[in-house]
């Protein structure tokens, strides 16, 4: 409730001030998560254990970077707080890393001008770029470069700062840690093994920010022939989810038009089947050629077998 005349008096009536509670909480958790700064100054002046953490490995810093209550960092910090003391959950984060999560840029820079670990690796291996790439916070990823954190170090799935943002559609922050020289090339380690070009494209069909990623990254140079471990290159994704403005970009930028995947699938043949008409017109133009799969099947027997009259005369057309 934060009544500090009471909480004086039970001081002088020596109270025990590093107490825990069940949930393993002190006086000076309580009123750091509770955002109570006078409390918190009281407590720290009679000498309070700024670094007891609760059960949950939780320290009085972590709480209040998490509640993005910079003027409570700043007086824990003063005091001694040892901003490296990682949660005892699932992810392990230090207060850098919850602040950056919730996106308090002003408790960010308050632990970052306290020496926090720039490039510190949480149970899952993300770093503090990562986080905040993945989360969308512009403005952090930007404060992260300017203090030269590393934007290549992945996580423990091979998963980038740059993979992450292109993920989520974060074309300023590709943009940003393009700029900053992420590397386009590093590929997951997943089941897949795609690069940020082919996550891209594959979540294009959630919403239109992933094409502007896209165009960033073809900018930037990506292989657009990059061959994932499933066999499938951006052309063929792209063809798959009907994104024409895609394929037309990728084939300005020398995709192979008529690359065959393991199971001898062309991007052609991937737009025949998902029906993408115009799709199938932009490959035609752009050279495909109806290749037999190793089914022994054709776009032009699938769309037969689809009854796709539009798509049948065009196939018949560039035979």
């Amino acid at each position: 409730m934060g009544h500090i005349q009471t909480v004086e008096r039970l001081l002088q009536a020596k109270a025990d001030v590093k107490y825990q509670n069940k949930a393993g909480n002190t006086p000076v958790y309580l009123a750091s998560i509770k955002g109570h700064a006078a409390i918190v100054r009281l407590l720290i002046r009679i000498k309070a254990d700024v670094n007891i953490c609760n059960k949950d490995g939780i320290s009085p810093v972590y709480a209040a970077s998490r509640s993005g209550r910079t003027g409570i960092v700043d007086l824990l910090v003063n005091a001694g707080a040892d901003i490296h003391l990682a949660a005892a959950d699932s992810c392990a984060d230090v207060p850098l890393g919850i602040a950056i999560r919730m996106g308090h840029i002003k408790t960010v820079e308050r632990l970052l001008k306290a020496n926090a670990d720039v490039n510190y690796q949480n149970e899952a291996g993300n770093t503090p770029i990562y986080l905040a790439s993945i989360k969308g916070h512009a403005a952090i990823v930007r404060l992260l470069i300017r203090i030269k954190a590393d934007v290549n170090i992945c996580n423990k799935d091979g998963i980038s700062p740059v993979y992450a943002a292109s993920r989520t559609g974060g074309t300023g922050i590709v943009d940003l840690l393009v700029n900053a020289g992420a590397d386009i090339h590093l590929a997951a380690t997943d089941s897949c093994g795609d690069v940020p070009l082919g996550i891209a494209i594959m979540m294009g069909h959630v919403r239109m920010g992933h094409v502007q990623t896209v165009e960033r990254l073809l900018k930037a140079n990506a292989n657009v022939n990059y061959m994932n471990k499933c066999g499938t290159v951006p052309l063929e994704t792209a063809a798959k989810i009907g994104r024409a403005n895609i394929v037309q970009g990728l084939l300005k930028a020398g995709a192979n038009v008529n690359h065959q995947n393991k199971a001898g699938c062309t991007a052609l043949y991937r737009a025949v089947a998902n029906g993408h008409t115009e799709v199938v017109e932009r490959l035609l133009s752009a050279g495909a050629k109806d290749l037999r799969n190793k089914a022994l099947q054709t776009a032009l027997s699938l769309a037969r077998a689809g009854n796709h009259c539009e798509m049948i005369r065009m196939l018949q057309y560039h035979k």
